[in-house]
């Protein structure tokens, strides 16, 4: 694992919208099972297994959805013309187009989804002042 892949890890577990999920790799090469009761305090997940990074996104789209929105939150990965990965959620305006809300960004989709985790509680004041306006 690069010295990347591990410091994206340790910014996502640092994030209050992470936990472990069945299936998720660790840094130690295992696997989280589900009710295994091991202490991962020290871990971080393993990006290089798709699993993982599955569990990743499953968690951005967890943390931004939305029972009151159309769409439910959906949130969407892209990659621009200029390679980097933006991770969107589709919205629609008063008049009920669709449009995109740029969530976060990132050199990789890894960067980018862990980005969102960081800036949900953010997210949420933004949503908050949005709403009162």
């Amino acid at each position: 694992m690069t010295p990347e892949l591990e410091a994206l890890g340790r910014r996502a577990v640092a994030c209050k919208g992470f936990r472990w999920m069945p299936g998720m790799a660790d840094c130690w090469g295992g696997r989280v099972r589900e009710g295994d009761g091991l202490d991962r305090a020290s871990a971080f997940p393993d990006f290089t297994d798709a699993a993982t990074l599955g569990c990743l996104l499953a968690l951005v789209r967890e943390a931004f959805t939305s029972a009151d929105r159309l769409w439910g939150g959906r949130i969407e990965v892209h990659q621009d013309s200029h390679c980097l990965f933006v991770v969107v959620r589709p919205e629609h305006d008063p008049n009920g187009f669709l449009y995109h809300r740029w969530v976060s960004s990132g050199e990789s989709e890894i960067e980018a989804l862990v980005v969102a985790l960081e800036v949900k509680e953010t997210a949420d004041i933004i949503a908050a002042a949005e709403a009162t306006h």
